[in-house]
């Protein structure tokens, strides 16, 4: 048995291209610049469906004392009834 019989059937092929693409992993680009834009333009290509089972929602918090403020996104499951990790309020809508 190898290594890649360990992994998850259903992640194979996704990790497959991810390899096509970048032989040998992201570790091979030495210059982090370089990896994030090369990690920007993968992401970018990729078409990913939406998922009718969670919702998203776009926020702005205050960014650091003399820094912009930060745009945050919100993924929540659409049947979520009680408080989410990571939420700070005392609902799951709000």
């Amino acid at each position: 048995m190898s290594r890649r019989d360990l992994i998850d059937p259903d992640c194979r092929e996704p990790l497959d291209q991810l390899q096509q693409a970048i032989p040998g992993g992201f570790n091979t680009i030495p210059d982090i610049v370089q990896r994030r834009a090369t990690v920007n333009g993968l992401l970018a290509a990729m078409e990913i469906p939406p998922n009718p089972n969670v919702t998203s929602e776009d926020r702005t918090v205050p960014g650091p004392e003399g820094a912009p403020d930060i745009t945050v996104r919100i993924y929540r499951p659409v049947d979520a009834t009680e408080r989410c990790p990571g939420s700070t309020s005392s609902t799951a809508a709000g």
